[in-house]
């Protein structure tokens, strides 16, 4: 089986040629989430340098900013799932499914 790739908001897969890397060399799943979503999964930000210390609004702000910047790499990816919705378990099986055909 392939490796997968999962780019994060880490920063570096979106960035070329970390993009074209992953893609050469792997398949990239790019788990697609609302801003909403986002701000409820990372909570007060403290574990996230770029987020830390800044009010929800800002840290709204931020991640729309990102997500503008990044989608059109992330959007490369061979398989988006969405994962605002679902169990964890399903979307596993998901990807597994999709990382199969």
């Amino acid at each position: 089986m392939a490796r997968a790739w999962s780019p994060s908001a880490a920063g570096a897969p979106p960035r070329p040629p970390g993009t074209d890397y992953l893609l050469a060399h792997g398949t990239v799943v790019y788990l697609r989430a609302e801003v909403g979503t986002l701000l409820g999964r990372i909570g007060d930000a403290r574990t996230r340098p770029m987020l830390r210390g800044m009010s929800r609004a800002e840290r709204r702000a931020r991640l729309e900013e990102l997500l503008r910047e990044r989608s059109p790499h992330y959007e490369r990816a061979a398989i988006t799932v969405d994962t605002d919705r679902g169990a964890t378990d399903d979307l596993a099986r998901e990807i597994a499914t999709r990382l199969r055909t």
